[in-house]
């Protein structure tokens, strides 16, 4: 019988691969929590002991084995962007594969999950209070939010027409690029209304994935922005923005090639 995973990657490993420095094997590292860089093994990173199971130890039930998949079909993609960095090579059929891979890249990290659990805790929490309020004797207990969390990635597939009407575009740089413990990140121009403006859908968003310390892909808004070139060239106030979002979104590790986490240091010190 096959051994279940005990070691469960929150962002893909052949990601993470393609910023190691030793032959696929380490990555640099910044830890915000210690404030200290490090050359660490992939295995050991952006990883967590059972995170997608829903009995720990259990392969029942597990979404380790459905991303995973994904991932199968992803990782070929990527690397043909990688090596063409060309979107016009795209199928129609890859591209809804690759934007499928990034609404389930999107809700699979740890800043996802504490997301869920803090809205859920937030709408558990005023139900409680206002039936105080009508003096109610019904008390509500907190609905799991890992199950929450959990029950989302059956609707991630509802996102690829969304993603795939964006305008896609790849960002170039000269082995500059960070990436992240949650890589996907995003950034809103417009006001921020009530409800926020970072949704996948929300009028104005941009979104970046690092897919090597040279390419990004990045998707923008089609209500509002004008299509892209489809390669862009980045300059040196490009290339600090979108490792900004990295370092801003990151639930605790940033990963660069070369170990320069000097912007890193910069934000820490200057919030």
């Amino acid at each position: 019988m096959e051994r279940h995973v005990k070691n469960q990657h929150y962002v893909p490993r052949f990601l993470l691969r393609n910023f190691s420095n030793d032959c696929e094997n380490k990555i640099w590292c910044y830890d915000r929590a210690w404030k200290k860089a490090g050359n660490r093994s992939i295995s050991n990173v952006a990883s967590e002991d059972y995170f997608y199971d829903e009995t720990p130890g259990k392969k029942d039930g597990s979404l380790e084995y459905f991303l995973a998949n994904a991932e199968s079909f992803a990782a070929p993609l990527m690397k043909k962007i990688i090596e063409q960095k060309d979107l016009k090579l795209l199928s129609q059929e890859e591209k809804d594969i690759i934007a499928t891979f990034l609404s389930l890249q999107y809700k699979r990290t740890k800043v996802s999950l504490a997301r869920t659990e803090n809205i859920n805790q937030q709408l558990m929490d005023g139900i409680n209070n206002w039936m105080q309020e009508i003096d109610s004797e019904i008390k509500f207990d907190s609905l799991s939010g890992k199950d929450l969390w959990r029950s989302a990635f059956s609707a991630a597939s509802d996102l690829t027409s969304i993603l795939v009407n964006k305008h896609w575009a790849l960002i170039e740089s000269d082995n500059k690029f960070y990436t992240s413990d949650n890589p996907l990140v995003l950034y809103n121009a417009l006001p921020s209304p009530v409800r926020g403006n970072l949704g996948l859908n929300s009028k104005g968003i941009q979104m970046f994935l690092p897919l090597n310390p040279s390419i990004i892909l990045g998707l923008f808004c089609e209500k509002i922005y004008q299509a892209p070139k489809e390669l862009n060239r980045c300059g040196q106030s490009e290339i600090d923005f979108v490792n900004s979002l990295q370092v801003i979104s990151a639930d605790r590790f940033v990963f660069s090639v070369d170990g320069d986490f000097s912007l890193v240091e910069d934000m820490l010190k200057n919030p």
